[in-house]
């Protein structure tokens, strides 16, 4: 994944790519300064966030949103799918990435570089929970496919040393069911970046987020056959 999304994973909701990533364009139209440049500074970003270094790139194609003028790559897998965009703003030339998971946050290409591992490391967090392994178990026995991913990533700075939900800081896992025409959320798992511990847990029964261990009490109940669907 280059998310996630990479966008990533093991238990990741996102297939591994079958080949390496292209990149297309939508437009022919060449950049008015500097194309060499341009070209080049795409190509670096392009293999910093792949780890893949491409032959040659498209055209960039040019939008506008809001004023503000953007050349754009749109980085895809083998299918067509797009994995995200490498974008330079004309007038500062400065350079992001925006990976495609919904959320559209423009991030400077060392800023994802890091987003991406720490992606990579929470979702390898959440999986190793024994809450996480017991919900997957569930769903592949029902004969359905186990579906994990980075939900919220907002990055705002914490409220204090030791956040609670909402805190903006906080991120979230998804966990869930894949049947395969859609997703069904079990639960979701909030955590704190800084040290990756998680802080809360919402459910499919109740979207308050409880502690972990009154999560655990729930989950014990529900396994004894016991009806759980009230919020603690």
């Amino acid at each position: 994944m280059l998310t996630s999304a990479s966008a990533s994973a093991a238990a990741s909701s996102e297939p591994a790519p079958s080949a390496a990533p292209v990149v297309s364009a939508v437009a022919a139209e060449a950049p008015p300064i500097a194309p060499a440049a341009l070209d080049k500074a795409a190509h670096d970003a392009f293999a910093k966030v792949s780890g893949i270094t491409p032959g040659k790139l498209g055209a960039p194609a040019k939008s506008c949103p809001g004023g503000a003028c953007y050349w754009r790559w749109s980085i895809d897998d083998a299918s067509g799918s797009a994995l995200g965009t490498i974008q330079i703003e004309e007038a500062t030339s400065a350079l992001t990435y925006v990976v495609n998971d919904g959320n559209g946050i423009a991030r400077s290409i060392d800023a994802y570089v890091q987003y991406d591992k720490d992606s990579k490391r929470a979702l390898a967090t959440i999986a190793a929970l024994p809450e996480a392994k017991g919900i997957c178990a569930q769903v592949n026995a029902e004969g359905a496919g186990c579906s994990e991913y980075v939900s919220d990533d907002s990055g705002g700075p914490c409220s204090s040393a030791t956040p609670e939900a909402p805190d903006p800081c906080l991120w979230g896992v998804y966990v869930g069911s894949n049947m395969g025409t859609h997703l069904s959320r079990i639960a979701t798992f909030c955590f704190e970046p800084r040290g990756f511990t998680v802080i809360r847990v919402s459910d499919a029964f109740c979207d308050k987020a409880m502690p972990l261990t009154t999560f655990r009490a729930r989950e014990k109940l529900r396994a004894s056959g016991k009806t759980v669907d009230t919020c603690p």
